[in-house]
């Protein structure tokens, strides 16, 4: 997909790696913000990913308030995208090859979709996923215009093209992709500004799972 920009933030992530070169050899570029606090891990690992990756670009950020500064970031990577789409993604998702098809070939086919939105399987463990949380659409990708950006705070940010929030179920122009994208939020590799912030997802009691398909369960105890 040439005509598609990855944006990801990173501070630090057992799951880096994997979640970028799924996806590095697919697209135009990928650009990544990399809090100024990084371990010297990710630091590293992130260094030797440009080395041998050229649509690989680096940028550093100065995070001192994570709630606004992170979607002041997500809108640096937004100026900086010369492609007419805009994937976003965080450091701890993975996405497989059928689903990197899947969202290829559903731009092509909707070329007039202001944004694409994706379900993800929510992963508790290398076994099971939340039934819930995984059926959630969430906005992935989104046509590069003028006047694309980010609004709200971190954990509540939204996209717009200019007055037009491009929600679900805000937007008819919205299309949705029947892929699923692999979160790892629940396991060891979780994004640091989650525990840094507190942010977690609400308290279940007694949640219900459903087993993750064959594939994903591969993928993930591959790691």
């Amino acid at each position: 997909m040439k005509n598609v920009t990855v944006h990801l933030l990173t501070r630090g992530c057992t799951y880096l790696q994997p979640v970028v070169r799924a996806l590095v050899p697919h697209v135009s570029k990928i650009l990544i913000a990399i809090d100024h606090r990084a371990t010297l891990e990710t630091q590293i690992a992130l260094d030797e990913l440009a080395l041998a990756h050229r649509n690989l670009a680096l940028y550093t950020v100065s995070i001192r308030n994570p709630f606004v500064d992170l979607v002041a970031a997500r809108n640096m990577l937004v100026v900086h995208t010369e492609t007419p789409y805009v994937w976003v993604v965080d450091d701890d998702e993975l996405y497989q090859l059928e689903t990197i098809r899947m969202v290829e070939k559903t731009l092509e086919r909707n070329p007039d979709a202001k944004a694409f939105a994706l379900k993800f399987w929510d992963v508790w463990n290398k076994e099971q996923a939340h039934r819930a949380y995984s059926n959630i659409w969430t906005v992935r990708l989104a046509k590069k215009t003028e006047k694309l950006y980010w609004k709200g705070v971190w954990g509540k940010e939204c996209l717009y093209d200019g007055e037009e929030r491009l929600a679900r179920k805000e937007c008819a122009a919205v299309v949705q992709i029947p892929a699923r994208y692999i979160h790892l939020t629940r396991l060891k590799g979780k994004s640091l500004w989650r525990e840094e912030m507190g942010q977690t997802r609400r308290p279940v009691v007694n949640p219900k799972m459903i087993p993750l398909p064959d594939d994903v369960r591969r993928m993930i105890c591959s790691l």
